[in-house]
């Protein structure tokens, strides 16, 4: 089984050995690692030992290991440490030999592997036919699996039925399962200081805040600063709704927490595996955003557009070095040539890297004129959306749409890519 952690490989391998009847033999790679020669062959054994008499006892038996990886990767020769490499692959060639069961007779044992690495990095003879044949692929959940684990979590607590479990699907895309009960059980603690009897969804914003950006900060801004960073943020919201339709503004927040002063949290739509042109063109606006709307209301900018700047130049520096995007046509994959590493044999002329440095800039200005041109248009929006900001501290995904509602500025719940 193979996935992301968080997603489930564990709790689907014993709900097998619940269904079946078997009995279930757990382990953890790292269990059969030691500094010792022998010592993780040995432990080996041991398990599928054991597994043979309950097979006999039982008509089978279910072995799970855990992070298999750790014994799974391809054998190489002694890394030190004394004798570790050798440890390693006699640990390697016995887990071979017990699955392919060549010392003993036949048994009904069936062992399931977990991993979170990609299934190519383990060893070729491994993965073989006859051996690790089968392979389940576990991703994150989408939308309607995200409703349905907030459903089966919150149906553990007692809490406000106005809740939207419609509202939190959309703001955990690519969450696991784990995370999400985190942030239901998270949510249980915040209830409990707020002396609730039940869990409200400013209770569930609160959590999904805290395991995102992490607690609220002893600290408070000073009144000109939090003025500046609502009109900051406010750029980032209105430019992420308007430009940028393969994300939705789920939080907006000028109380700061963890390393930031506040935040505008734009989350994809829906699961999205493939970044495009006009993707990317929305990212690289909503990052210039904030420059523009400084610049808009105070004349000049701050420190607090660092990010943002890098965040929008390395967009497009990927879009022109690795996706062909830049309008001189050049193409290529250009982080593989020797100019970016030295251990290739591709080189790159300093004309071409100047003209593709151009392409960037060139992608960058094109989104700043836009970015520009329309928060000039809406600066009425950009005010109410500042000032919300001021007098509410944060506002949540329905208080943010119907900001934009009262302004004539309703999405379509398509887009293109």
């Amino acid at each position: 089984m193979v996935g992301p952690p968080g997603c489930g490989k564990t709790y689907l391998a014993k709900a097998i050995a619940t269904e079946t009847g078997l009995p279930f033999l757990s382990t953890v790679g790292s269990e059969f690692i030691g500094i010792f020669v022998g010592l993780g062959a040995s432990k080996l054994k041991s398990i599928f030992k054991n597994a043979r008499t309950l097979a006999e006892m039982h008509g089978g038996c279910i072995i799970f290991i855990d992070e298999i990886d750790t014994i799974a990767r391809p054998r190489t020769g002694d890394i030190g440490g004394g004798g570790a490499g050798i440890d390693y692959n006699a640990t390697v060639n016995q887990l071979l030999t017990e699955i392919d069961g060549l010392k003993h007779k036949e048994s009904n044992i069936i062992v399931i592997g977990a991993t979170n690495v990609n299934d190519e990095e383990l060893d070729p003879a491994l993965m073989r036919a006859g051996r690790f044949d089968r392979k389940i692929y576990i991703d994150y959940p989408r939308l309607e699996d995200r409703k349905d684990l907030f459903a089966y979590y919150l149906s553990k607590v007692k809490y406000d039925r106005s809740i939207s479990v419609d509202v939190l699907a959309k703001k955990t895309v690519y969450f696991s399962p784990a995370d999400i009960s985190n942030i239901v059980r998270e949510a249980s603690l915040v209830s409990v200081r707020n002396r609730n009897s039940m869990i409200t969804m400013k209770d569930v914003s609160e959590a999904y805040d805290r395991v995102i950006f992490g607690l609220k900060s002893n600290f408070q801004l000073v009144e000109k600063e939090k003025i500046w960073v609502a009109y900051h943020e406010a750029g980032h919201a209105i430019i992420a709704y308007l430009k940028n339709p393969a994300m939705e503004v789920v939080k907006a927040t000028i109380i700061p927490r963890k390393g930031y002063l506040g935040y505008a949290h734009p989350v994809p739509r829906e699961e999205l595996h493939i970044n495009t042109r006009s993707m990317l063109i929305g990212e690289i606006k909503t990052s210039l955003a904030s420059y523009v709307a400084e610049k808009i209301k105070f004349g000049s900018t701050g420190s607090g557009v660092t990010a943002d700047f890098y965040h929008a130049l390395t967009t497009a520096h990927n879009m022109v070095y690795r996706y062909g995007m830049g309008k001189s046509g050049i193409l290529g994959n250009f982080y593989g040539t020797r100019w970016w590493n030295q251990y290739t044999n591709i080189d790159i002329s300093e004309s071409m890297r100047k003209t593709m440095d151009e392409d960037v800039q060139a992608i960058l200005q094109e989104c700043l004129k836009d970015v520009e041109d329309t928060l000039a248009q809406e600066r009425d929006l950009l005010e109410y959306f500042a000032q919300e900001l001021l007098k509410k501290g944060e506002l949540e995904y329905d208080e943010i749409v119907e900001v934009f509602k009262k302004h004539g500025k309703e999405r379509s719940k398509d887009y293109t890519l």
